[in-house]
Order: structure tokens, then C-alpha cells, then sequence
């Protein structure tokens, strides 16, 4: 459980100032990418259907692998709101954190603290990876599902 994990930022373009984070469970990154899906269609649904049509149509194979993502690529899958006000548990300035003082937050403000929030996810999930498959020597099935030999 991560309820009670925090972690304090410096902001380095605003000497003297911080923010405190807490760990996001897999429920509010969900919620977060769900949000930022909702805000891509409603987007989509407002340029038109003739606009839609003059776009011209992307080659899927040229998405980026993972090793050209970038953190701002990678926030990209996330609505920012849904991602700082999931985050956010006190900060240095006057105002108490709320949804409407972080919806206040400068856009610098609000993407590295998002960076602060993805980015160990991600990092997080890529070690689990390799330590699962560094740590497998061999696969084997359960005899139930192994033809019989002979």
C-alpha cells in the first residue's frame, strides 16, 4: 500500500518553494489515462467530421519505440489535471491545495511535477520487467497441459 508514501520536490524556477507528492496507485494512473482519453474524444468530436477527414492518415509504424519516449511523450497518455490533483498532498505556497488552486499551478509547475509522478512509475515497471525475465532461467507448463509423451 502506498497511502502513506510521500515525497517533497524543490521547485528550482521558484528558489524557497516545494511541493509534496505521494505515489499514485494503479487505480488513479487508470483513472488518469481514462480521464486524458475522454479529453482526446471530446477534442476529436469537436473539429467536425470534414476537418477529421482532410487529416492525413498517419503510418502507425512510425510511433515512437520505447526508447525514443520522452517524458513529455510519455504524460501525453495522461490527462495533467487528473494526474496533480492525484498527486498533490501540500505545498509551500499561501493557498491550501485543492482542485482549484492546482488548476492555478504555472504550466512549468505542472509538468514537472507530472514528470515527478510518471516517470518513477515508468522506471519502476521497466526494472520489474527485467528483474521477472533476468530471474527466469526456463519456462515450464503445468503437466496438465503437456501432451503425453511417448
Amino acid at each position: 500500500m502506498i497511502t502513506r508514501m510521500t515525497r517533497k520536490i524543490e521547485l528550482p524556477h521558484e528558489p524557497g518553494q516545494w511541493v509534496e507528492i505521494r505515489p499514485l496507485s494503479w487505480r488513479k494512473l487508470q483513472d488518469a489515462r481514462d480521464s486524458r482519453v475522454r479529453e482526446l474524444a471530446k477534442q476529436m468530436q469537436s473539429l467536425g467530421r470534414d476537418v477529421l477527414d482532410a487529416l492525413p492518415k498517419g503510418d502507425r509504424s512510425e510511433a515512437p519505440s520505447a526508447e525514443q519516449e520522452t517524458p513529455a511523450s510519455l504524460l501525453n497518455a495522461y490527462s495533467l489535471g487528473a494526474l496533480l490533483r492525484a498527486g498533490i498532498v501540500a505545498w509551500s505556497y499561501d493557498e491550501p491545495v485543492s482542485g482549484e488552486t492546482i488548476d492555478e499551478l504555472d504550466e512549468q509547475t505542472a509538468q514537472l511535477i507530472a514528470r515527478e509522478l510518471v516517470l518513477p512509475v515508468k522506471r519502476s515497471m521497466e526494472q520489474q520487467l527485467e528483474n521477472f525475465f533476468a530471474s527466469t532461467s526456463t519456462w515450464t507448463a503445468p503437466e496438465s497441459i503437456l501432451p503425453p509423451s511417448g
